[in-house]
């Protein structure tokens, strides 16, 4: 293989990280980015190379953070004319860690109580990206969850087998166990509930708001424990992937009635809650939202509402809201509340508390037109 470097960074460590373009012999008309350190004595301790089906090119190199420990990865700068009509070529930007690769770490295990040590669990490890056995690979800490002293292993540490080894804990209970999955300064963390002679019974249930497509879920589940490593998976019924968030906000891009599906997982007890929501305010933009020239004047709030609305006038050559009036309209455009405002100031209330959760559009008028409109949301 031939080439030519293009920027070199010598590490705290007397280490040196080379950066250029190469290509194989047998291939001398595709060029491919390389990268490549060298020990204090030019030995080669790992080389990678990128690129595609036509010339690539590194052209500099600097370490991420100013942290010439190499510990934070490398960013490299180029040329790239890959996957592009002959005769183009693009900038070309690439973020490595320090073992000079694109993969971060991910955290996964399964523990479980031994089934004749019921106060004895064992931890499977499923991580992914750690590179245990390679120079700059990384390690591996794992905390109980019951103050004890966590277990560390890896690169600088014991060596790691290809389970993690067992913990005996001095009563039963619920445990957060944590792992972390750590290579050069990226780290992954998970936390999984361990149940020891309990069960948590967990009951999943939700309710939403929708804020015109952007669907708001609130997660109502009992007996989850997500702080104590509980978890949850929301399905939102449309083709898009899976989330673990607790109360996730998902937009949906048409409207109708999806079966969302929660599932929330606790040690081996697992509950399922699904419900069809009815997503009606996707592009609705109804005729009597055409005029109004003072939104820019008005605030509206809270948003989202409870009980009471509130309408301020700010900066508006307009001193009161007397005699303006407010109305509120379901997506469809049926109005369900409309006030004439009394009070000679620039403020003005309207309760809502007797109005269905979700979306309103509503208007203010002034001397017959309308000054302003908007949308929204009541909440309880």
């Amino acid at each position: 293989m031939e080439g030519s470097s293009a920027s070199i960074v010598e590490l705290t460590t007397g280490e040196v990280v080379v950066a250029g373009s190469s290509f194989p012999y047998s291939m001398a008309t595709q060029i491919n980015g390389e990268i490549v350190k060298l020990d204090s004595n030019g030995v080669t301790l790992w080389r990678r190379v990128y690129g595609g089906n036509r010339n690539d090119y590194f052209y500099d190199l600097i370490v991420h953070n100013h942290d010439y420990s190499g510990k934070s990865g490398y960013v490299l700068c180029g040329r790239t004319e890959s996957n592009l009509p002959p005769g183009r070529a693009d900038a070309w930007l690439v973020r490595l860690n320090c073992m000079g690769l694109l993969t971060v770490p991910q955290a996964a295990f399964i523990a479980a109580p031994l089934p004749a040590q019921p106060h004895v669990i064992a931890l499977v490890n499923q991580s992914q990206y750690v590179y245990l056995d390679s120079i700059d690979g990384g390690h591996y800490i794992v905390n109980w969850g019951d103050g004890s002293p966590p277990y560390i292993c890896g690169q600088g540490y014991a060596a790691c087998t290809g389970s993690l080894p067992t913990h005996t804990y001095q009563s039963g209970g619920l445990y957060p166990v944590t792992l972390q999955a750590i290579v050069c300064n990226d780290t992954s963390t998970l936390t999984r509930a361990v149940c020891l002679g309990v069960e948590p019974n967990p009951q999943a249930q939700y309710t939403y708001n929708d804020f015109g497509g952007a669907v708001q879920f609130t997660n109502l589940s009992q007996n989850a424990y997500f702080a104590q490593g509980g978890y949850c998976v929301w399905d939102f019924g449309d083709g898009s992937p899976t989330t673990t968030q607790i109360n996730p906000t998902h937009t949906f891009t048409e409207n109708g009635n999806y079966p969302v599906t929660l599932t929330v997982v606790v040690c081996q007890d697992t509950s399922v809650y699904m419900q069809f929501v009815q997503v009606q305010t996707v592009g609705v933009s109804p005729p009597f939202f055409e005029g109004g020239q003072g939104g820019e004047q008005l605030v509206v709030y809270p948003n989202p509402a409870q009980n009471t609305l509130h309408f301020t006038l700010q900066n508006s050559l307009t001193p009161t809201m007397r005699g303006w009036q407010i109305a509120l309209y379901t997506p469809a455009g049926h109005r369900v509340l409309h006030n004439t405002l009394s009070p000679a100031s620039a403020t003005a209330s309207v309760e809502i508390g007797h109005l269905p959760v979700g979306m309103y559009f509503y208007t203010v008028q002034a001397g017959g037109a309308v000054w302003a409109r908007g949308k929204v949301a009541v909440v309880r």
